[in-house]
């Protein structure tokens, strides 16, 4: 009898796709992940009209047809390198990277800007049997999101996609045959991870989430056909929910201050994982607002507290910058 096919044998490789129609034929990058949960399926939807023949009034009677839904994810780590492919997708491409050249291969800088219309779309491949393959076309990057508290092992971040179709193909996609471009993954270690008000480091991060929603969603236009045709990208939303201890001699209202709600003053927020000087990801927030909470007492422990951080753009100024460095060209 076969062995059934071992999850380490499906890689996945992804490509940018210039539309929504077309596949892409070369271009292709051969990607790390956890795990993903790519599926499209139509379920069964039973037709309860009424009419002569039935054998009872209980058995269900002939399926419907069913409107062709699809979705899915990666859970990918935070690897430098690889985040110069799914971060354009994300936010848009940045127009002008910078490049120091004092060092070989090149450290590179890269500033993704949140609010922009037009991000980057792909196609995604992965082998799911020997001859069968996983074809997600066209995949737009809706959200991303990573758990903030110190982790074993590296860094991971759950990405989600929003696409019309996850169809299997028995010939795969030339994208990822055509020499993709392996990458020299680049993994953050799960223990990073800083997060600062005004420049400052005033709480020690304990735990919490961080989410980045383009707020996108798919559209059935009414064209005869049973899937999505249409995407909508909504508001960007840019939230943590953070859990923090006050730092010990630092003033407790140097935190409290700032989670007042609409009525306090907007600071400026910061998360940052920084390796060294050739790998970081610093994603800045230069107008947050601190939900309006109250500390919780109890113990001996320093105190602990619990609130949410949103991000908006103001006076000119982005909602967030994602700024980049790596050694990937």
């Amino acid at each position: 009898m076969a062995a059934s096919r071992k999850g380490r044998l499906s890689p996945i490789t992804g490509a940018y796709a210039a539309d929504t129609e077309t596949v892409p034929i070369t271009g292709g990058t051969q990607l790390c992940y956890y795990d993903e949960t790519f599926n499209a399926s139509e379920g069964f939807v039973t037709d309860e009209v009424i009419c002569h023949g039935a054998a009872n009034g209980r058995d269900m009677t002939a399926p419907a047809p069913a409107i062709h839904r699809a979705t899915g994810g990666l859970t990918v780590p935070l690897d430098y390198n690889q985040l110069k492919f799914f971060l354009p997708m994300l936010m848009g491409p940045d127009p002008a990277p910078s490049e120091d050249i004092s060092v070989t291969p090149s450290i590179w800088t890269r500033v993704f800007t949140s609010g922009l219309t037009t991000q980057q779309l792909a196609a995604f491949s992965l082998p799911v049997a020997d001859d069968k393959f996983k074809l997600i076309q066209p995949a737009y990057l809706n959200t991303m999101s990573f758990n903030l508290a110190k982790q074993d092992g590296y860094r991971q971040m759950q990405l989600g996609f929003l696409t019309p179709d996850v169809g299997l193909v028995v010939t795969e996609p030339t994208f990822a045959t055509a020499s993709p471009v392996g990458i020299a993954h680049k993994k953050a270690p799960g223990v990073l991870g800083a997060f600062s008000i005004g420049g400052s480091l005033v709480a020690e991060l304990v735990d919490g989430t961080f989410n980045y929603s383009n707020q996108g969603e798919l559209t059935d236009l009414i064209d005869g056909q049973n899937k999505a045709v249409g995407l909508e990208v909504g508001d960007t939303l840019i939230r943590a929910d953070l859990t923090m201890r006050i730092v010990d001699g630092l003033n407790t209202n140097d935190v409290i201050d700032n989670f007042q709600g609409p009525e306090g003053t907007p600071f400026v927020g910061q998360f940052s994982y920084v390796l060294d000087a050739q790998y970081s990801l610093v994603v800045d927030m230069p107008y947050c607002v601190g939900e309006r909470r109250t500390p919780v007492i109890g113990g001996a422990q320093r105190q602990t507290f619990a609130a949410s951080v949103q991000a908006f753009q103001d006076s000119g100024n982005p909602a967030a910058t994602i700024t980049l460095v790596n050694r990937a060209a």
